[in-house]
């Protein structure tokens, strides 16, 4: 005889919501309700959450259901609303933006279940079709490492200034000073921000693992979406986490597009073709003879590509525009995003500064981005995921099978004992592209 296991569907509400305050058959859907609206900030953003998370009408109808009662969901909407456990921002426009929500209690989330069970198998469809199935190996098995995580939840409920145990305990409300001890300063968090960061971590701590292949191939894990500060509460049997990480990456694979301008003839490799371009383009044809790609790389494009490798791209512009080497952290985004990022047709300032510099590299990048600004982005965030993910990691799993492994886009984690056989591995599918990086290591340890 066959039997099925029978796995509950959990859903996060605050811990001081108290569902027998609503009539009996609309509680299990108070409770998805709830658990959406912290699945939304927990989904977006955390540097910039809204006051309100948006939730499309007819996501809630399927998840709450449309029988016996089509309205069910409306009725639970205004339950809510009435009973002061959510508000909203009154505002929407048809095919353009729904209606804004957010929960009003200050408490820390908890996992809980829903009391009936054909509510459990309606919101276990409805998240089925929203999971995309992982079809390459090392997709699936980045998801099964994840398995082997531990999370010191006490440690990093410390670090956001909050109780370290889940129940009726509430967040320290702005202003407010909480007489447990920090370990760092957070700085001011926003009530959308605690949920964010609380709900990244019960997730962990529950291993409810999300993994999530964008559209170019980027791979998108809890780890992506955690906060950096709390990734040192992260250890595998006990032991702790070092991340490998790829020194000025986004610039360094653009000078591998540089450096397939120059080869002769390009690399056969699955990299953005620029010389099948060119020639497609009768426009672009003079550009191409000046950015040259089939004679000797300039030296200006040298001197880019020599920076990138040796990982001081960001220190030696710096030191030209006498810019603290302090403000690297706050630099570094904001001059590279500026430059590949910005979708005015006019030139801003650190544009300015990099054609000057750089004037070959410049007129590749003008190239990318002349159809579509975003292209040159794409472009780039394609070729990490070919590399990083479909080429190192892939290798990484295939030779050390049993290597614990995760990746955070262009950075690898793994552990003391594997950090050295990974590190190799990964220079040797790099010097296959012609690239030889330069990598940090970090450990990831609390203090």
């Amino acid at each position: 005889m066959n039997y099925k296991i029978y796995i509950p569907v959990f859903v996060y509400n605050p811990a001081d919501f108290d569902p027998a305050r609503l009539p009996e058959e609309l509680r299990d859907g108070a409770r998805v309700f709830l658990d959406a609206i912290g699945k939304e900030f927990y989904a977006r953003d955390r540097d910039d959450l809204p006051e309100f998370v948006p939730l499309k009408a007819a996501y809630l109808r399927e998840l709450i259901g449309r029988f016996p009662d089509p309205q069910r969901y409306i009725k639970v909407r205004e339950a809510l609303l009435s009973l002061g456990i959510i508000e909203t921002d009154g505002w929407y426009e048809e095919g353009k933006k729904s209606l804004g929500f957010r929960a009003t209690s200050n408490c820390l989330w908890v996992r809980t279940c829903l009391e009936h069970r054909e509510n459990e198998d309606r919101v276990r469809a409805v998240r089925a079709t929203l999971t995309p199935r992982l079809r390459k190996p090392h997709h699936v098995k980045l998801k099964q490492h994840l398995d082997l995580l531990d999370l010191d939840y006490e440690g990093a409920m410390r670090l956001m200034n909050c109780p370290p145990c889940s129940g009726s305990l509430s967040l320290p409300s702005a202003g407010q000073t909480s007489v447990l001890p920090t370990i760092t300063n957070l700085g001011e968090l926003t009530p959308g921000q605690r949920l964010n960061y609380q709900l990244s971590l019960e997730r962990i701590r529950n291993k409810e693992w999300t993994v999530k292949v964008d559209r170019q191939g980027r791979v998108h894990t809890n780890l992506t979406n955690l906060k950096s500060e709390f990734r040192r509460f992260l250890s595998v049997k006990g032991k702790h986490l070092i991340a490998l990480d790829l020194r000025n990456s986004q610039p360094l694979l653009f000078s591998l597009l540089l450096k397939n301008c120059f080869s002769s003839p390009p690399s056969s490799l699955s990299l953005y073709d620029v010389r099948a371009s060119w020639e497609s383009d009768e426009k672009a044809y003079k550009l191409r003879r000046k950015v040259g790609f089939q004679c000797l790389p300039t030296d200006d494009a040298k001197t880019f590509i020599e920076l990138c490798e040796r990982g001081t791209f960001y220190e030696w512009v710096m030191s030209h525009l006498r810019v603290p080497q302090e403000q690297r952290d706050t630099f570094k985004p904001h001059f590279f995003g500026r430059i590949f990022y910005s979708k005015r047709k006019g030139l801003n300032r650190e544009q300015k500064i990099f054609q000057s510099l750089f004037p070959t590299p410049w007129k590749l990048l003008r190239h990318l981005k002349r159809v579509d600004p975003r292209n040159a982005p794409l472009e780039l965030q394609r070729l990490e995921a070919e590399i990083i993910i479909d080429g190192a990691t892939a290798e990484v799993f295939r030779r050390l099978p049993e290597a614990p492994v995760f990746t955070i886009h262009d950075a690898i984690l793994t552990t003391d004992d594997w950090i050295n056989h990974v590190e190799v591995i990964w220079r040797d599918q790099f010097a296959r592209y012609g690239i030889t990086p330069s990598f940090k290591r970090q450990a990831l340890q609390a203090a």
